[in-house]
């Protein structure tokens, strides 16, 4: 029997008979605790501070039933891993009849947005009834705003510092809260970015070498695993670089590493790549033996050797058989040459398939 069909039937016989009812023992309700479902915002109060109700049986006699809310204890886990808190009760309506109705109270800041499932306990009264619920509460994710930064690069030179700043409306977010990405505009790789700050306020920055002076477009991205990212567009100015003289001696070098040719804009096949090769141009310290990195996103799938000469050398790069067979056709590529001491180059080129 419910407590309100427990409620309903009291009230009807005692009316009926003219009289006062007493209950026998038989018939006292079990508590009954009703949790509440509803949404509310990451980093912010809850949307309502009634999460349940209960009902249990009164205190007292027939004439003098009573409803005390200090007689019980409760308890609610918020299902978002912190700790069980306490809770305050208070009395709703009942002791006309051998019934009480109670609400519980309690407050809450989510760290994060997401579906959580709370447990609310409570025991205690005249009876020492104990039971329990659980409800259901829908967390929002608040806006993110982000500002992206003006870079001032050198070419062949590697920039290295703050690309944007983000505004997280939620200031509960730390940085291992999210993740970050930096396209530089010029056609490499995309790469990580370095997130740094706390409490929603956040800064990206990154390191990159610009092979070639111009403006470029720089879109930086903060996001949370599971949700749509945050953008800033910011820009990259990269001036030439000063030439370097010392003791009558030649200019040194620029670290440039760049696709030459048609293959460019339109990419190369499959067939052309193994031979003759793809046409690219290397800016080197020294002579030489490169190795040269084939890359897919950040995932590395081989190596081939380049032999330059110190300064500018336009040479091919032909992968080897084995190397030749995890690449495909319609797809994009980066090479990346890492020297100690010296800046890491990268490109990028795409496979086209062939002309029929």
């Amino acid at each position: 029997m419910t407590p309100r069909t427990h409620l309903g039937r009291l009230a009807a016989l005692a009316v009926a008979g003219g009289a006062l009812f007493v209950a026998p023992a038989g018939a006292q309700a079990a508590m009954v605790v009703t949790a509440k479902s509803f949404s509310t915002q990451e980093a912010a109060p809850l949307s309502r501070t009634i999460l349940a109700t209960f009902s249990d049986d009164a205190a007292g006699a027939p004439g003098s039933f009573s409803c005390s809310a200090s007689t019980y204890t409760g308890t609610i886990d918020w299902g978002d891993g912190t700790a069980p808190e306490p809770v305050s009760i208070a009395a709703r309506f009942g002791g006309d009849f051998a019934l009480c109705e109670y609400t519980v109270n309690a407050d809450h800041k989510y760290a994060h947005f997401g579906t959580f499932t709370t447990t609310i306990s409570i025991s205690g009264g005249p009876l020492a009834h104990t039971a329990t619920d659980s409800g259901e509460i829908t967390v929002a994710d608040v806006a993110i705003a982000g500002e992206g930064k003006t870079v001032n690069a050198t070419a062949g030179t590697a920039f290295v510092g703050e690309v944007a700043e983000f505004k997280d409306q939620n200031p509960l977010s730390q940085p291992g809260d999210f993740t970050s990405t930096i396209d530089w505009g010029d056609g490499s790789l995309i790469s990580t970015g370095v997130i740094t700050g706390k409490d929603g306020n956040f800064s990206v920055s990154g390191s990159h070498v610009y092979a070639t002076t111009g403006s470029f477009p720089v879109r930086v991205t903060l996001s949370h695993p599971t949700a749509t990212p945050a953008v800033a567009l910011g820009s990259a100015s990269v001036a030439p670089a000063p030439p370097q003289q010392q003791n009558n001696q030649p200019t040194l070098f620029t670290p440039t590493f760049s696709v030459r040719g048609k293959a460019k804009s339109s990419g190369i096949t499959l067939k052309a790549l193994k031979s003759p090769g793809l046409a690219v141009q290397i800016g080197a310290s020294a002579a030489r033996t490169e190795t040269v990195e084939v890359l897919r996103g950040t995932s590395r799938l081989g190596s081939a050797k380049v032999k330059v000469k110190r300064g500018l050398n336009k040479v091919r790069f032909k992968p080897s058989s084995k190397l030749a067979r995890k690449l495909r056709s319609g797809r994009q590529y980066g090479l990346r040459i890492k020297v100690a001491g010296e800046p890491t180059l990268q490109l990028t080129f795409r496979i086209r398939a062939p002309k029929r």
